[in-house]
């Protein structure tokens, strides 16, 4: 992911000599854009005044990355995945969904799944044994995994949650303090969430 977003940032500051702008104002990214915007911070702290890092991280903790192989697995034990090569045929939607759910696990503190779904039944007055949908939280997995696979590849989303874990802007340093020698002028508005335990 080092990799990828230097490249990313190699591309993006060629489009900006393209158009000629010498200096961005502000860059601003959530997540894996988040990423990038720390890498431009550290790499290209002269083409940039200010950054907005939103929900990132300068590298994944073991936790996180357990939390993506997990979601990796759920693709590949899909028997549709065939390897990746599913493309003209029955997409793994199944396992796709399930990577979602364990994602959508990952964007909630346990704190915050207390205030939003506690133990709620979902249009229950009873606990069933028929595996049905139960709990709100079940309900609000489940919904999100399907609708995740309306819009999303099960390939591309293997590729970037490894592009995920693999970053690290440390990478090249001794600690992740040197990667910001240069950038000590920008000015920084990072912004995270408590409800957020990814």
């Amino acid at each position: 992911m080092d990799r990828y977003c230097f490249i990313i940032g190699v591309a993006l500051g060629g489009l900006i000599d393209f158009l000629g702008i010498e200096k961005l104002l502000t860059i601003a990214g959530g997540s894996m854009g988040g990423m990038q915007v720390l890498e431009w911070a550290s790499r290209f702290p002269n083409r940039v005044h200010s950054v907005i890092p939103i929900a990132t991280t300068a590298r994944h903790s073991p936790m996180l990355i357990a939390f993506g192989e997990v979601a990796r697995q759920a693709i590949y034990a899909d028997p549709n995945w065939n390897h990746g090569d599913y493309y003209g045929g029955v997409h793994p939607d199944a396992g796709l969904a399930v990577a979602r759910m364990v994602g959508h696990i990952t964007y909630l503190s346990e704190e915050s799944m207390h205030q939003k779904f506690g133990r709620r039944l979902q249009s229950r007055e009873h606990f069933g044994y028929d595996f049905d949908t139960d709990f709100a939280i079940e309900s609000y997995l489940r919904y999100n995994g399907q609708r995740f696979t309306e819009r999303f590849d099960a390939n591309s989303f293997l590729y970037v949650t490894k592009a995920l874990d693999y970053f690290d802007l440390a990478n090249g340093y001794d600690n992740l303090s040197q990667a910001f020698t240069d950038s000590t002028d920008l000015t920084y508005l990072v912004l995270s969430f408590t409800s957020d335990w990814l």
